[in-house]
């Protein structure tokens, strides 16, 4: 394999990346320098579904200090558009710092600790997502005693409020991350089209978290909107084969109808990664049980840095057809990608993985231009590269520049 079908946005030393549409559809992208350096870049779409400006830094920021031998890693920067209308997207990364749009689709401001009362002194920051009335919320995880936290905004684009503590899921069994569906806000295209669907969230706008221990999935949901700090206790979510102590990663996203699915990696007994999803039956219900998604092997991306944890494999994103589709870079060390049959998978899966080429690649993401159609871009090498859909669901894919 090679990256010669992927256009060039940038050499140097990039160790990840991370992407969002600003509110009025244009793509942002960020990736930190490098791990010393600590300072993190961002490049945006100079008009929706167009070309690039060049990269331009934030300030410095060094906060790299993974301590948790089970986190295996996501990703390492979060962003996503708090607010509903006027919104401005917000950049965390995984050691608790923040930094925000100052006006919707321009300007930012200056780095600030996500520091309200009650932060842990050990925070991994893992997973954002924003509520249905626009306030964006932070979880994590404390290294020290790996209890599960989380704080909201205390009001659309506001500061932060105390941190709070959902403690182990139970006394002998702690988690070591969170995930939440963070695909409608970081998608513009996807918010224009299901604005109630427009959190990380249940159909009915409760939100739901998902976490992995040494032996469980668990999940967590509030339980009314009318009172938001209202969370039902930890619930087992059952164990996808083969074990889950072989667990590495896991996300979850939003169906169409608004079912939320769940994927993760588990490493077999040749020590590559098999996939793996459950799904609600309908929206805001129950779950089915675990079923592999078969097809590929999947490896582990390589480490940037020692400091740094194994990267995460796969990704996930919804087509502008409402198609779950999930990128995975496989053992040849390429980027691959499948999706369902159809809007919410009533005709189950393709058969097939489709292949996107790519080398030595040690972290990607996936975003969605305003008119639906998806962009990739992975780091090789220390370059950032990337290719897109040439229109939505064509299942044909740019080998030049725009």
């Amino acid at each position: 394999m090679s990256n010669a079908m992927w256009f060039n946005e940038g050499n140097g030393q990039f160790t990840n990346i991370a992407i969002a549409a600003n509110e009025d559809g244009r793509l942002e992208v960020f990736s930190y320098e490098s791990v010393g350096a600590g300072r993190v870049f961002h490049k945006w779409q100079t008009a929706p579904n167009t070309g690039w400006s060049d990269w331009d830094p934030f300030g410095v920021v060094v906060d790299y200090h993974y301590t948790n031998s089970y986190l295996y890693g996501h990703t390492d920067l979060f962003v996503g558009l708090s607010g509903d209308g006027s919104s401005c997207l917000r950049l965390v990364t995984q050691g608790g710092w923040s930094i925000g749009q100052t006006d919707k689709n321009n300007g930012w401001g200056a780095w600030g600790g996500v520091n309200a009362g009650g932060m842990p002194g050990q925070l991994l920051v893992t997973g954002i997502t924003r509520s249905s009335d626009g306030r964006l919320y932070v979880f994590g995880v404390d290294q020290g005693s790996l209890d599960v936290v989380y704080t909201q905004q205390n009001g659309v684009n506001g500061s932060w409020g105390s941190w709070q503590n959902f403690g182990h899921p139970t006394q002998l069994d702690a988690s070591y991350a969170v995930r939440a569906d963070d695909w409608n806000f970081r998608s513009g295209f996807a918010r224009r089209r299901a604005p109630n669907q427009a959190v990380g969230a249940n159909q009915d706008g409760r939100l739901e978290i998902f976490a992995a221990s040494r032996f469980q999935m668990w999940h967590k949901w509030q339980t009314s909107l009318a009172n938001a700090n209202q969370w039902i206790d930890w619930q087992p979510l059952g164990t996808p084969p083969p074990v889950i102590a072989n667990l590495g990663d896991w996300t979850v996203i939003q169906n169409q109808d608004g079912r939320l699915e769940l994927f993760a990696v588990i490493q077999n007994g040749a020590g590559l990664l098999d996939l793996w999803h459950t799904w609600q039956t309908q929206p805001n219900g129950g779950w089915l049980g675990w079923e592999a998604l078969t097809g590929l092997a999947l490896k582990y991306l390589p480490k940037p840095d020692p400091l740094s944890p194994l990267k995460g494999s796969f990704r996930l994103a919804r087509s502008a057809q409402g198609k779950l589709m999930v990128f995975a870079v496989g053992t040849d060390g390429a980027l691959h990608y499948r999706s369902q049959n159809d809007a919410n998978g009533t005709r189950g899966w393709e058969p097939n993985w489709h292949s996107l080429g790519g080398e030595a690649i040690t972290a990607f993401d996936v975003g969605q231009n305003a008119d639906g159609r998806l962009e990739v871009f992975i780091v090789s090498r220390g370059s950032v590269l990337h290719r897109w859909e040439l229109a939505p669901d064509a299942n044909r894919w740019s080998t030049t520049e725009r």
